[in-house]
């Protein structure tokens, strides 16, 4: 590589018309060949020296190029592993104060497998599934202490969200809460927690629809529960069936 590019040179430094133009015209001794020999072996040499050196410079280049990439991709990494020191901080305050609520709220609605006494055992795993004493609470207690888990579960979320300003809307909806579970116990148990102070002055909203009995609706009423009763024709009637008729 260096040669052809050193005889490219050397042709463009001495073309050959002109090398031979003065060899026609001009009479040279011995001493003068010697010299010009001498001035074209260094002007080749000075060539390669700088062909060398532009090569070592594109080769420093290209290294340098290398080198900010990598530079580029570790400040890349230590500015994700800022981000996501900061959303696991962030995540941890999020994740104890929805596991606090949770407690309050299990024991508010009074389920059977979690007391005042052992509230703190209550906790989240990585899936945030609630979980006592290392084992999953939805497999502990009565049957219906599965509708006052979710319950809780729900009011809990709201409840965190605002206490971290989170992005909850602020309004949860509770259908038929007492509808898998009818007995006495339970829905006075429901009835109890909406008295409470917890569930009245919850920061955010909550609609429950729910069939209550006019003992009940008074209950709630006495104890400061909004209670609204819608009036007039209901919904869902009953019909006569239409008798059928013989073919």
């Amino acid at each position: 590589m260096h040669v052809s590019k050193v005889s490219y040179w050397v042709f463009k430094i001495f073309p050959r018309s002109r090398l031979a133009t003065q060899a026609s015209t001009a009479s040279l001794t011995g001493d003068d060949r010697v010299t010009v020999r001498e001035k074209l072996a260094q002007t080749a040499a000075e060539l390669a020296s700088a062909e060398r050196a532009i090569d070592r410079t594109l080769e420093t280049e290209k290294n340098i190029g290398l080198w900010q990439s990598e530079i580029d991709s570790w400040v890349n990494e230590a500015k994700v592993a800022a981000i996501r020191a900061g959303v696991s901080a962030d995540f941890g305050s999020r994740k104890a104060a929805f596991t606090k609520a949770l407690r309050n709220y299990l024991v508010a609605f009074g389920h059977s497998a979690v007391s005042p006494d052992n509230r703190d055992s209550v906790s989240l795993n990585e899936q945030y599934t609630p979980m006592l004493n290392q084992k999953r609470l939805r497999s502990l207690g009565s049957a219906s202490d599965q509708s006052r888990l979710i319950a809780a579960y729900t009011l809990a979320l709201a409840s965190a969200s605002h206490d971290v300003q989170g992005l909850h809307p602020g309004l949860v909806v509770l259908d038929e809460p007492l509808q898998q579970n009818p007995d006495p116990k339970h829905r006075e148990r429901f009835l109890s927690f909406l008295s409470k102070e917890l569930a009245k002055k919850a920061p955010f909203q909550t609609l429950i629809f729910t069939s209550l009995r006019q003992g009940e609706i008074s209950q709630l009423r006495r104890g400061g529960v909004s209670v609204l009763t819608p009036e007039g024709t209901k919904f869902l009637q009953l019909t006569t069936p239409t008798p059928l008729t013989k073919a």
